[in-house]
Formats: structure tokens, sequence, C-alpha cells
């Protein structure tokens, strides 16, 4: 019983220095099981199409990039633009192109002719922008960290636990998570993206516990394996994202729908929901439950009843 109560109490101990709450943590410790749905096959490949006119797309990528080509194709411009249009850069042609170049090889990898595996162009990544002066270089590391980024080719539906990273933003994945290989960097990326994220919208005025649960979803915005690897998942939906918007400054709204397009999740009310245990899936806020650890037997109410109440004291602990 002893050991039982020390499992707990580390456990809990680990939901919050990841960044819970309380009743957030009392709400994990719940579930059983979360809704997820289908966002892309994990071993087929397939033409962009117009989407992919801007990078020059005109080879087959995974499908998981297929379903994000316009939005991929938008973020990239829009940072290229940004580049060329701003004084204080001063960036030459040279050096625009070469930007455009990079960032699409990322955003953009290509299948092999049997679509068997995907094959990333960034083996060159630190000499990418020898043209470009400093002021274009520093921006750039905000986006494109090269000491990370992967490069060469991966089996498609190569699947593998998250790499451990030491993350500062956001938690680590739940022990059982699989994600594509080639994906591997996406939650260390997804990590350095958030401060700049967070900075931009205080600087909007908008409230912390709707920037909070913003940056959670973008955490929890990555596509995983399932289980028998042939599906890419995610707990992601249409209409968990636009009520992500609702409590944002007009302002914020309008700048982030650029990069952040909800209509590219699955729609929960039209989309088949697969139930799924919680230590296999990133789970999004709001994301729907079918399941409970604990039933409502006298005895696990108790025991729910006790772990609040630890957290309550484990939370006055750390603020005496």
């Amino acid at each position: 019983m002893k050991l039982s109560w020390i499992i707990i109490v580390f456990t809990i101990l680990g939901l919050i220095q990841d960044g819970y709450t309380s009743s957030e943590v009392l709400e994990r410790l719940k579930r059983a099981n979360v809704n997820a749905y289908v966002y892309g096959d994990m071993s087929s490949c397939a033409n962009v199409g117009s989407a992919g006119v801007y990078c020059s797309v005109n080879y087959a990528v995974p499908d998981s990039i297929r379903i994000n080509a316009a939005e991929n194709a938008m973020t990239a411009q829009t940072l290229v633009n940004y580049i060329k249009n701003s004084p204080q850069f001063q960036a030459s042609d040279a050096c625009v192109n070469d930007v455009r170049k990079s960032i699409c090889s990322i955003l953009f990898p290509r299948c092999d002719p049997q679509r068997k595996e995907v094959i990333f162009d960034t083996g060159d990544c630190i000499n990418s922008f020898k043209d470009c002066p400093a002021g274009v270089k520093n921006v750039l590391k905000n986006y494109m960290n090269c000491d990370v980024l992967p490069k060469g080719k991966f089996v498609l539906n190569d699947c593998i636990k998250p790499p451990s990273f030491n993350l500062k933003n956001c938690p680590q994945a739940a022990s059982n998570v699989l994600i594509p290989k080639y994906l591997a960097m996406n939650p260390l990326l997804v990590d350095t993206s958030i401060p700049g994220l967070k900075s931009f919208m205080q600087s909007q005025g908008n409230d912390n516990q709707c920037i909070q649960q913003l940056v959670k979803f973008l955490c929890a915005d990555i596509p995983f394996c399932s289980q028998n690897k042939t599906k890419l998942l995610t707990t992601a939906t249409v209409q968990g994202c636009q009520s992500l918007f609702t409590c944002l400054q007009p302002s914020t709204q309008a700048a982030l729908r650029t990069n952040l397009q909800c209509n590219l999740f699955p729609n929960s009310t039209a989309s088949k929901a697969y139930s799924i245990p919680v230590n296999t899936a990133y789970i999004t806020p709001n994301a729907a439950t079918t399941g409970k650890a604990f039933s409502n037997s006298p005895n696990q109410l108790v025991m729910a009843a006790l772990v609040a109440l630890w957290i309550l004291l484990l939370n006055l602990l750390t603020k005496s």
C-alpha cells in the first residue's frame, strides 16, 4: 500500500512539474481512453497540386505533409516576404532565394520513386544562408535549427518513441506514444518556438490562461502513430482548435489564423473517432475522453479525494 502511494505522489509531482494545474492532473488521472482521429496514412505519398507552386513542389510528399501543404506554403511565403520586405535586413535577391529554397526543403520533404521512404534535402543546412546578412541569420535561428532538423532518408512507417529532449515549454510525451521517425525532431522544434509565440501574444494583451491553453494545444499538435503503425492519428479537431481563438484579442486571432488553420484538423462530428489509451497519444485541450480509470465505487472515490488533497498540499508547500 505504501508503494502505491509513493507511485501516485511521484506521478502527481511529475505532472505538476510538466506544467499541469491540480484540476488538470485529476482529469488526466481519471482518463482511461481518449478519442483520436485519422490524420493521414502512414505509408502513402501524394502530389500536392497547386498548393506546391510557391515552393516548386512537383514531386510526391508523405500524406501527412500533403494535408498541410497549403498551410506550409503560406508559412514559407510569409517568412520569405518578411525578410524580403523588411528594411532592417537589406537582404539581397540571392539571400531571399536561399531562404525560400531552405524553408521549402524543410516543409516539403519528398518521397522516393517507390514511395516507401521520405527524403529531407537538408544536409547542407548550415551553409544555406551564406549570402545573407547577420540580421537574417539571427532571425532564421528561431525557425531553423540545423542541429535538430531531419536529414537524409526515413522509412515512411518507421515509428519510434519521441527522443528525450530537454523540453522547456512542453511536457514530455506519454510513455507509449510513437511518432514517425521523420517527425522525431518536431517536439523540440515546437518547444523552441513557444517563447517567441508567448511573447507576441503577451504583447497583444492576451490573457495568460488563454495563452497557456493555446500553448498546450500546439505542444500536443503532433501527429502520432497508431499502434499498428498504419495510420497517423491526432486528438486535435476543428472544434477544439476553433475554441482556442475565442478568448484571444482580434488582432492576435487574425495573425494566428494565417498559420494555424483549424479546418486542417479532423471534424469531430463527421470523422470516425477511435478510442485509444491515453498513454499512446498526444492529448490536446478539450480532447474527448471515453473512459475513466476511477469508477464510482466508494473506495475509488475516496482515493480520488485523497489524491486531490495531496495535490493541494503539494501546491501549498511549493508556495511556502
